[in-house]
């Protein structure tokens, strides 16, 4: 449970820093400020799937989604292509999320996956999707409030207006006879 609350927790920080825009584009410039290249595979003729045959990876990644490489010489976020920025985006905050929660793995523990730990990252990620969700439904609710109240404050404030000019009307008519009413009591 404490996990879980950390996982929300370097979300939130995450999502601050971004500026609330977890767009892939925004997520990828943020990897590579970070020192992480992207590289995506599984087409056979990316960049990613000659790299991944050099590193002797191209099993693993046959397996996997995606995944972090983390050396002293090089820090690599691998995707699959899938040809959709939206499961792009996806996985690339999974992997953000391992990031963050110092989940780094090297080439020697790709084969022993923790449970946990894809939990973690999978709970970073959907915080992050669901964040942005939530908070364009209260941007949505607000509007609506607010509008709501204006138009009653209008309504309100012309209602008064009317009646306060109704009162007026009616004082003025009453004052009116009254004066009449001593005129003629004055003749008498």
């Amino acid at each position: 449970m404490y996990e879980e609350w950390r996982a929300k927790r370097k979300a939130k920080k995450l999502l601050k820093r971004l500026r609330y825009d977890s767009s892939y584009e925004n997520l990828e410039l943020y990897a590579k400020h970070q020192g992480w290249k992207l590289r995506f595979y599984n087409c056979n003729d990316l960049p990613g799937d000659i790299l991944l045959q050099k590193m002797g990876l191209a099993e693993y990644a046959s397996k996997a989604h995606s995944f972090c490489y983390f050396s002293e010489k090089q820090k690599i976020i691998f995707l699959r292509d899938y040809a959709s920025k939206e499961i792009a985006r996806r996985l690339l905050l999974h992997e953000l999320g391992h990031i963050h929660l110092n989940h780094l793995l090297t080439v020697h523990n790709f084969v022993e996956q923790d449970l946990d730990e894809e939990h973690l990252a999978n709970c970073f990620a959907y915080y992050i999707s669901h964040y942005e969700q939530w908070r364009k439904w209260c941007k949505t609710v607000t509007i609506k409030i607010i509008l709501t109240v204006t138009i009653l404050f209008a309504y309100f404030t012309l209602l008064r207006t009317v009646q306060n000019t109704e009162t007026s009307d009616n004082s003025i008519r009453t004052g009116k006879q009254e004066e009449t009413i001593s005129q003629c009591d004055q003749l008498i």
